[in-house]
């Protein structure tokens, strides 16, 4: 099954929502920094430290290559409204992404978060079903009928992944982020 039926289909949906989109940012180790500054942000690194706490490697790349390998395969680049969302203030550098035309969805790890503080989560091929009736209108009103956040929908869909990311206030982007985009905002302080 093909989640996006036209490559144009997808770049609509990236214009619609990049048009109203704040400057985002993406926290990294400090050691990376260079890399990050001389080939950009890249989906599918090659180093094990990328991934913000609290994920996983093994937690963010099940949930994206498992559910979505039509669309994407292997890891985004997470980007977030909060600067400080997931950094660890002596290790990491915080950088400001202009994310103008990026190709984002829904942050699937991060909403899955968000929906297990609402209530039981039971993640299936599918999507996610929540074992609670105490849900926000519109997090219910992104149930299908057989009770299911569909997956497909959170990341193709524009109303799902604004009200995703209404909650999680962080976006996947699904392809690499070119140098020229990001601006250095926080450096952790050495120790002497």
């Amino acid at each position: 099954m093909r989640l996006l039926h036209t490559y144009e289909q997808y770049l609509n949906l990236v214009s619609k929502l990049s048009d109203n989109l704040p400057t985002l940012y993406h926290n990294s180790p400090a050691t990376n920094l260079v890399s990050i500054l001389s080939h950009g942000l890249r989906i599918n690194p090659q180093q094990q430290n990328y991934i913000e706490l609290p994920y996983t490697t093994e937690y963010v790349r099940s949930l994206y290559s498992d559910y979505a390998p039509d669309l994407f395969s292997g890891v985004p680049v997470f980007l977030s409204t909060n600067p400080s969302l997931f950094r660890e203030p002596t290790l990491d550098v915080t950088l400001k992404v202009d994310c103008s035309d990026l190709p984002f969805t829904t942050d699937l790890p991060r909403f899955q978060d968000i929906l297990k503080r609402m209530g039981k989560v039971k993640l299936g091929k599918q999507g996610f079903h929540i074992s609670t009736h105490d849900l926000p209108s519109d997090i219910k009103g992104l149930m299908g009928g057989d009770g299911i956040i569909h997956i497909d929908k959170l990341l193709r869909d524009e109303e799902y992944v604004r009200i995703a990311f209404k909650y999680c206030q962080t976006f996947a982007v699904l392809s690499d982020i070119e140098p020229e985009r990001i601006k250095v905002c926080f450096i952790p302080n050495k120790k002497k």
